[in-house]
């Protein structure tokens, strides 16, 4: 098996694994937690990715800048230059860190009470280190996926989830506490971080050298992950912030009820991008052969081909079942998860298909235009977060943010047509082919599941899954795959 297929393999084996953690494991966490104490517990989850935004998009940046110095005799010069620059990023995080700690209380004071609000500023501590540690240390992660290093990175992901379960449980059997969820999560962080450093220096031989401050190699670096930083605070805003806006404006059990909603949420993306991560090397270096447009839109369209087959698989399973599987799983209380669930993940879907769009126009320079356009969409969003939360709850911030990626779906496939002469017509006829047939199909599935009225249970979610299943692929192969399609999947499972 190739290095990417196993890495392909991996990566789809860690996504089950987290699936099932989420599953077995969230229950627990609740139970023993608390609603407001998984709230707070996933607040500080929230706040670890909020401030990794100090990364300002220099991971992609760098991994850049490798791949393209990897021939070159300067390459311990780019990595002392890039160490030098997240430690100029560290200290900043730092500095600001400590003037935020002392206004946390002010912040969250009309929806935690005293003991929540302790627990979580000795959280916040550990979220600062953690995000120090992360910053000094990113050039390791760059220089992993720049020689494509996928199973070593997917191998430490998978082993860290599963140890970060096995300590919390460990360490409730002390003290149950969101804190201490929490600091086991931060120490696997670290573990985490400790592997990559070892294996960047003893085994890949990473060159680094003592030399000087390149103001112009910073520049260049800089000026390549400035939009990139953008579109990361933009996201951000939809993913992150509205926790923090829930926790300011409502109370913790209303964050543990968000965060349910979106728990899948990620799942959902790396089924999406883990084929597109994989090819994204590949897509850079053909883009700077300057290959033509239509050859690189067909091969864009090919992948997001694959991609829609996952994701809509994804996506009608949970219209179909995720409401009774909310139900059952976590209970009734949690039911205004699912709608959060649609209300984003339906336009989120069409986001991540062909999402190898955004490599295009960074390697083009025109990831400015992309940058732009999401930075302006997620202050819709923080706008319409407020109007809405007062009347609607949680479901107001949920349809705010839905609301805010439409506009930016649109503005960008716009954007792509004008710009670089994108062949929308191409992409949409290649990658859509025949699901509006497959969709009817599934609404037509629903309605007949509604009217059987076919009771809660995990036997009958099963079932419904099954029908679902074999539907939706008998579906997909007579309306959906091409000849060529059909004939990798014959040569894959029958010959």
């Amino acid at each position: 098996m190739s290095g990417k297929k196993l890495a392909l393999f991996l990566t789809y084996f860690k996504m089950l694994i987290g699936i099932m953690v989420a599953f077995f494991f969230t229950p627990y966490l609740i139970s023993n937690l608390g609603d407001n104490g998984y709230g707070v517990y996933i607040l500080g989850i929230s706040f670890l990715g909020f401030l990794s935004v100090f990364e300002l998009g220099l991971g992609d940046s760098a991994v850049r800048f490798i791949i393209k110095n990897e021939k070159s005799e300067k390459k311990g010069h780019l990595f002392f230059n890039l160490f030098a620059l997240y430690a100029l990023l560290s200290l900043a995080l730092i500095l600001l860190s400590c003037m935020a700690y002392d206004h946390l209380e002010f912040v969250f004071s009309s929806g935690f009470d005293e003991g929540e609000i302790k627990q979580f500023k000795k959280m916040f501590v550990l979220v600062v280190i953690s995000c120090v540690l992360t910053l000094l240390l990113s050039p390791f992660s760059s220089y992993l996926y720049a020689k494509e290093k996928f199973v070593f990175v997917r191998c430490v992901e998978i082993i860290a989830m599963l140890l970060t379960v096995g300590l919390i449980v460990i360490s409730f059997s002390y003290n149950v506490s969101p804190y201490n969820a929490f600091f086991a999560t931060f120490i696997v962080l670290l573990l985490g971080v400790i592997a990559k450093l070892i294996y960047s220096l003893a085994y890949l031989k990473l060159p680094i050298e003592w030399t000087f401050i390149d103001r112009e190699l910073i520049m260049s670096i800089s000026l390549y992950a400035l939009p990139i930083f953008v579109v990361v605070i933009s996201e951000l805003i939809y993913w992150k912030l509205d926790n923090i806006i829930i926790a300011y404006t409502l109370a913790p059990n209303f964050i543990a009820i968000y965060a349910i909603g979106l728990m899948f949420h990620k799942y959902f993306m790396a089924f999406a991008t883990s084929i597109s991560r994989l090819m994204t090397p590949s897509l850079i270096a053909s883009i700077d052969d300057n290959s033509p447009i239509d050859k690189i839109v067909a091969d864009i369209s090919n992948i997001a081909r694959i991609q829609v087959f996952v994701v809509f698989y994804i996506l009608f399973g949970i219209i179909l079942v995720g409401k009774d599987f909310i139900n059952i799983w976590i209970g009734e209380n949690y039911t205004s998860a699912y709608y959060i669930m649609l209300l984003i993940m339906v336009p989120f879907s069409f986001e991540l298909i062909g999402n190898l769009r955004n490599t295009l126009l960074q390697v083009k320079g025109l990831y400015w235009y992309r940058a732009t356009i999401v930075l302006i969409a997620s202050f819709v969003n923080v706008l319409l977060t407020f109007q809405l939360i007062d009347s609607l709850d949680i479901l107001g911030v949920a349809l705010a943010t839905s609301i805010s990626l439409v506009l930016s779906y649109v503005a960008t496939h716009v954007m792509l047509y004008i710009k670089v002469g994108f062949n929308l017509k191409l992409f949409y006829k290649t990658t859509f082919a025949g699901y509006s047939v497959i969709f009817l199909l599934c609404l037509t599935l629903y309605i007949v599941f509604h009217c059987l009225f076919l009771p809660a249970t995990w036997w009958a979610i099963l079932v419904k899954v099954l029908v679902f299943t074999f539907l939706y692929l008998i579906s997909c192969w007579f309306f959906s795959f091409d000849s060529q399609l059909k004939y990798k999947v014959k040569n894959k499972f029958l010959n």
